[in-house]
């Protein structure tokens, strides 16, 4: 999920008029380079909580398959974006948010939701005197899933025919 995260703003940032080379994954090489416009996505830590609900639906092959999360994965990430001047800030802005989208799908096509919050009201002020630099920190909500089949089974009563679920067999 990580991986998939940052490559997506990665994606995003580029699409917005960052070159990749501007675009900094640590703050040792944000530290080497001044002149905007650039980026930068740090990875926070990554927290998981306990769940269990259930996510998705689905019939497949004559079984009826439920998705379940078992744990919650949230992973928030901290964007530096600056530019030349506040207009073009607000340019990249407008261009993320637009690009941004709402969630994204994983290599086992799960939703990864994304949400955007304002950066540390705190740690901007110290780490960013200039105007024309933003923080957001950007949040991905996706979890660990475990699939779970159960055989459909048809009953044919006269015309009607009727699908239910067997879980008896498969608990």
């Amino acid at each position: 999920m990580n991986q998939s995260c940052k490559e997506h703003l990665q994606a995003v940032l580029e699409e917005c008029g960052i070159k990749k080379s501007n675009i900094f994954l640590s703050e040792e090489g944000l530290k080497r380079h001044n002149a905007p416009p650039y980026a930068a996505v740090l990875t926070g830590e990554a927290t998981f909580q306990r769940d269990g609900s259930k996510v998705a639906k689905a019939k497949e092959d004559g079984f009826s398959v439920t998705r379940i999360r078992l744990y919650r994965k949230e992973l928030p990430i901290r964007v530096l974006i600056a530019a030349k001047n506040q207009e073009a800030l607000d340019e990249v802005l407008q261009v993320f948010f637009q690009k941004l989208g709402r969630r994204i799908f994983d290599k086992d096509n799960n939703a990864i939701l994304i949400g955007v919050t304002d950066g540390d009201q705190e740690d901007q002020e110290s780490k960013l005197n200039r105007k024309t630099e933003k923080e957001l920190m950007v949040n991905f909500s996706g979890g660990v899933y475990q699939d779970k089949k159960a055989p459909l089974i048809s009953i044919g009563i006269g015309d009607v025919e009727m699908e239910g679920r067997n879980d008896e067999e498969y608990s």
